[in-house]
């Protein structure tokens, strides 16, 4: 079904491309406005979600408010997914703001790009992630820096739960797998043949557990029970998978 996989790609380079023109075409006419691009942006992310055959298994009710959602790391697939739900500029690696369409649909509509192994960028980074939070905006962080297939999440970097606790801003924890352990990005995996491997099949099966906030002034203890929340649901999200084989 390889030829399926081409059409969804093609279908997706459709899809940036006009997204990108309406944007651009909006800020040049009204000016910028960063509800507007996240609005449109949760669209394009429903409507691309739904052609390339996503099926999104929910659990938990998403919080209302503003929070630091964080969420364990499989795939580039991940914020698409939770972009679909959450009106939240996300926290993303610098590598993707030069990714052709994609790069720039992201730059245009609310990520925070950062150089995780540049001590001063993920400091401005953090100091942006304040002002937003500030302003009434939700932030995206996905604290491991990294993808794997591993059950239990890796090391959490704590750089957004410090801020968390310095400045009591709440957590909202969130667990995400993928049915199939193929679908996460690891290893020297690019992103075209990561791409046409997944989506060549008709349903690419996702889950999605949503927490209650997480409150603290410590931020070791913010670390912990994100974790072991995170955790947790990863185990119950695994033996859903194994019942359903």
């Amino acid at each position: 079904m390889i030829i399926l996989a081409i059409i969804r790609l093609i279908l997706m380079i459709l899809s940036l491309t006009i997204f990108i023109s309406i944007v651009l075409l909006r800020s040049l006419i009204l000016g910028e406005n960063i509800h507007f691009g996240l609005k449109s942006r949760r669209v394009l992310m429903r409507f691309v979600s739904w052609f390339l055959g996503l099926k999104i298994n929910k659990s938990g009710k998403i919080p209302i408010g503003t929070y630091i959602y964080i969420s364990n790391h499989r795939s580039w697939i991940d914020g698409l997914v939770l972009l679909s739900d959450l009106l939240v500029l996300p926290v993303g690696k610098m590598e993707v703001s030069r990714w052709p369409l994609i790069g720039y649909a992201a730059k245009i509509s609310g990520v925070l790009f950062v150089k995780r192994e540049s001590k001063d960028s993920r400091a401005a980074t953090l100091d942006a992630v304040k002002k937003y939070i500030e302003k009434g905006f939700s932030i995206l962080i996905f604290p491991e820096g990294t993808t794997h297939t591993d059950l239990k999440t890796m090391p959490f970097k704590k750089g957004g739960f410090g801020l968390a606790a310095e400045e009591n801003f709440s957590i909202a924890p969130i667990a995400l797998d993928y049915e199939n352990k193929n679908d996460a990005w690891i290893n020297d995996d690019t992103f075209i043949p990561h791409f046409l491997r997944t989506f060549k099949k008709w349903k690419t099966q996702t889950y999605i557990n949503y927490g209650e906030p997480i409150h603290s002034n410590d931020s070791e203890i913010l670390v912990q029970k994100t974790k072991e929340w995170i955790d947790q649901k990863l185990l119950i999200i695994n033996n859903l998978k194994q019942n359903n084989t």
